[in-house]
């Protein structure tokens, strides 16, 4: 009862909140369809999933939209194309769940990662056009380890999930979070 009155008062209304500020095609509208198709999910509104995930500016259309058939996001940048892979990512997990798998979003998202993969430099420095950081940049594909690792688990077995695994299969992931969490990453020739 107590979780039916923290979603009925807290969650739902923050929920419709979120998704009736979600203006456009954007990182941040991206975030609030995460949040609130994460509570549908946790709380079994499939209601709000359902127009969370299918609204014209729902998760769906967020992804679609949002990154070109090759991956790039559209905020030309490389903050926000990974700030908004986290949150692509975060629907894949929860789409997963819902026995909602879309090969669609799920390639284009899968895409948005390798794309960064191939505007490297040789010396591993990520390019870091517009506000996208330049120290973050000059880490490389280990200042996204994380991410990598977690996307990596996440499209497993999924065409194009191999390159993500292959990116960082030679990388110490010893102590980190996303080994705790995931496991070692597995290649095809692991």
């Amino acid at each position: 009862e107590l979780g039916k009155d923290w979603y009925r008062k807290l969650f739902l209304p923050a929920s419709r909140l979120v998704m009736a500020q979600s203006w456009a095609i954007h990182n941040i509208p991206l975030w609030h369809t995460s949040f609130a198709i994460g509570c549908g999910l946790f709380f079994g509104d499939a209601k709000l999933v359902a127009q969370s995930w299918m609204g014209d500016l729902g998760g769906r259309n967020q992804i679609l939209k949002g990154f070109t058939p090759d991956g790039i996001w559209y905020e030309n940048s490389t903050g926000y194309p990974y700030y908004s892979l986290q949150a692509a990512s975060t629907l894949c997990l929860f789409a997963r769940m819902m026995g909602m798998e879309d090969a669609e979003v799920f390639g284009r998202v899968i895409n948005g990662y390798v794309a960064f993969l191939k505007l490297r430099f040789r010396n591993d420095t990520m390019p870091a056009f517009n506000d996208g950081w330049r120290g973050a940049g000059e880490m490389g594909l280990r200042g996204r380890l994380e991410t990598y690792m977690y996307a990596a688990r996440l499209f497993e077995g999924i065409p194009g999930a191999d390159q993500l695994a292959a990116a960082i299969a030679d990388m110490d992931t010893d102590g980190t979070l996303g080994e705790f969490l995931y496991g070692k990453v597995q290649t095809e020739q692991s």
